[in-house]
């Protein structure tokens, strides 16, 4: 009997669609390193042994960049991704496609053997999807909502691409020719895009250089003036523009899922650091290392955790804390909260931190794995001078201690300050009263100039 074959709908601004495709003439381009990379971390993250983009055309489907995926085109009638061309508002997600009456009967599940597909539009400004970012698996299997939405970063980051290198095309045309701008496209918009993926290349090319850097902060035991941890703050060392702060990548680098790669960075540096001190007879404190949310749904991320701490060498000291703020925490609890207490089991002591910016909700406190709680130094910076900021420090610290927190006041910078904490029973302060965030080099001068620290 003939394989029964059901094609996807196509699109009813099919036309319009196939010309935005067309205008970023890439079909027969030279593999492109970024996008290698894309589909690679796509498969790492969806623990898949294929992962490609696809552009969906006229009457072909076109691979531009794969992993574990050998062929460049085929007939768009025998396509899974063009069902993601249509419905491409949400993923595409078909669980075990030998089960769905679609596909099950496509040759691609006959005779090649794919039970799971996730296809995530490549969206155009909102219109119908151009292609799609894909994973497959010769198993059925379900996504989590932490993956989902960590592939659903990377195709955008994919998208973001895209329109760099058609806008860098249009752009050497504008500047090598007579050719009028094109009304929709303002030179204002093609240098700001522009100029967004440089960044993005220069991000990219800081990762594999080793830009990315570890300044240390220290967290002073109040009762004892004496450091008892430390906080791990990423630098980007360029080599023309010096130190940049943090303030001026880490936006990008979550918007383009590059801060997957910088976090890693930051948590294996922190502790070969730890270790070196260690090594040098030093009693090093335990490191906090912040954690974006986009780690938190990374599938990996546990493991990972698991891996430095056996690099430190001494995960029974407890080297290590992590800290997370409360917009980390908004979406997928259930999720989060079992993957806290599994870090929690390997005893890493987690901090919520920025405590009174956010959302303040107490049910965090009471159903998430908390150890320590953080006071932002909006508050601890009024303290000392408004006694309502005095009234809400002391509720933070009195409720902390309540649900068996520890609390740390950032951002100290007066000897009054320290001294309001300390009576208000905080355990630990950090902030430029005591050191501005320095080189691992400098840190270790730190820890070994004293038993006690003494106020700058």
């Amino acid at each position: 009997m003939d394989q029964m074959k059901i094609a996807a709908p196509v699109p009813r601004n099919e036309k319009q669609r196939l010309a935005r495709l067309h205008q970023y003439k890439i079909f027969n381009e030279e593999p492109d390193d970024v996008l290698i990379r894309y589909v690679r971390l796509a498969a790492e993250i969806a623990s898949t042994p294929f992962a490609f983009i696809s552009l969906v055309d006229s009457d072909r489907q076109r691979i531009i960049s794969s992993f574990g995926v050998t062929i460049k085109h085929k007939s768009r009638y025998d396509s899974i991704c063009a069902f993601v061309v249509f419905y491409s508002e949400t993923p595409f997600l078909i669980s075990d496609l030998s089960q769905d009456p679609r596909f099950c009967d496509n040759r691609n599940v006959v005779d090649g053997g794919l039970k799971f597909y996730g296809g995530f539009p490549l969206d155009s400004d909102g219109e119908s999807a151009i292609g799609s970012l894909c994973v497959m698996d010769t198993q059925p299997r379900v996504l989590s909502d932490g993956q989902i939405a960590s592939l659903t970063t990377i195709s955008h980051a994919v998208m973001t691409h895209l329109k760099f290198r058609q806008l860098t095309s249009q752009w050497e045309n504008l500047t090598n020719s007579e050719t009028p701008i094109p009304p929709a496209i303002t030179q204002n918009k093609l240098r700001g895009d522009i100029n967004e993926r440089g960044r993005i290349s220069d991000l990219e090319r800081a990762i594999t250089q080793n830009q990315f850097v570890n300044y240390y902060q220290p967290k002073i035991n109040l009762k004892i003036q004496q450091i008892t941890g430390a906080e791990a703050l990423v630098r980007w060392k360029h080599p023309i523009r010096g130190i940049v702060e943090p303030r001026d990548f880490i936006p990008l680098l979550e918007k383009t899922g590059l801060i997957l790669d910088v976090g890693q960075i930051v948590l294996e540096q922190a502790m070969k650091d730890w270790r070196t001190w260690r090594d040098a007879g030093l009693t090093p404190p335990q490191i906090a290392v912040n954690v974006a949310a986009q780690q938190l749904t990374d599938p990996n991320f546990l493991n990972m955790i698991q891996q430095s701490l056996n690099d430190s060498g001494a995960e029974h000291l407890n080297p290590l804390s992590i800290e997370l703020t409360e917009s980390s925490l908004l979406s997928n609890r259930e999720e989060i909260t079992s993957l806290l207490l599994a870090i929690r089991r390997l005893g890493v002591p987690i901090a919520l931190d920025d405590f009174g910016t956010g959302y303040s909700n107490l049910s965090y406190l009471v159903t998430l794995p908390i150890d320590v709680l953080k006071i932002d130094r909006s508050f601890v910076t009024k303290m000392a001078k408004k006694p309502e900021f005095m009234g809400i420090v002391s509720t933070i610290i009195s409720l902390a201690h309540s649900l068996g927190f520890k609390v740390v006041a950032e951002g100290v910078e007066t000897t009054e300050e320290a001294n309001l904490l300390r009576l208000l029973r905080c355990e630990q302060a950090q902030g430029f009263l005591y050191s501005k965030p320095v080189p691992a080099e400098a840190f270790v001068k730190l820890l070994g100039n004293s038993t006690a620290i003494e106020a700058n």
